[in-house]
């Protein structure tokens, strides 16, 4: 009797550590397909791209290579705006990408980082903007937006026009990547993070992003 129990213990604790290896196995496949995929990613968008590579765990770190002189006489808000068209979309891919394979992110954020012939800047999709070691926050970056510094001229109403309708389509694309295009959206948990992102990302308030964003989508 107390061998028939022995043996049963042992052929449970194989049944186990089976079922273990089993799903270890297929989170590391899953891991692979995932690494892969982000691996096809093609930055389009980007001018004058010489070459580019991925790093990081996930290759959640897209490299981009460029000789381009033009970049480096940026400054840091135009900077930012070169980069952010190759990091939404890969930014989305990475989401869609997490979700079909099941993959944790373990804290890892998407960014896309353009080396230069003079520098080094860096773009994260938690809002981050890096030059050259060097944090870049709202306010550092307001003093370069042109309507700030620029008088307004011949009431140009076109120029905040243009740039209410930026903002409008930021957040809606932002609302598409974090909430999977409204599959899983929930209010006030999406809500304040879409909008932190665009306050960021335009250097405005997030009372200011938000108000835009009810104008524009009422008048949709």
């Amino acid at each position: 009797m107390r061998k028939g129990l022995i043996w049963t213990g042992i052929s449970i604790l194989v049944l186990i550590l089976a079922s273990v290896s089993v799903s270890n196995f297929q989170k590391n496949e899953q891991l692979k397909q995932f690494k892969a995929s982000m691996a096809s990613f093609k930055p389009l968008d980007f001018p004058n791209l010489d070459r580019y590579e991925f790093e990081g765990r996930l290759n959640e770190s897209l490299i981009l290579y460029t000789s381009d002189s033009s970049f480096d006489s940026l400054n840091p808000l135009q900077k930012r705006e070169r980069i952010y068209p190759v990091l939404s979309p890969f930014d989305k891919a990475f989401t869609e990408n997490r979700r079909k394979y099941e993959v944790d992110h373990d804290g890892v954020f998407p960014e896309v980082k353009v080396v230069s012939l003079d520098s080094i800047a860096s773009y994260a999709s938690t809002g981050i903007l890096k030059i050259d070691g060097e944090l870049y926050f709202n306010e550092d970056l307001s003093k370069y937006r042109e309507y700030d510094k620029t008088p307004t001229q011949n009431n140009d109403n076109s120029s905040s026009n243009n740039t209410d309708a930026a903002v409008y389509r930021y957040i809606m694309n932002q609302f598409d990547i974090v909430t999977n295009y409204g599959e899983n959206y929930v209010p006030e948990i999406h809500d304040p993070i879409v909008l932190q992102r665009a306050a960021s990302h335009f250097s405005m308030s997030i009372s200011e992003v938000d108000r835009i964003f009810i104008e524009k989508a009422m008048n949709q």
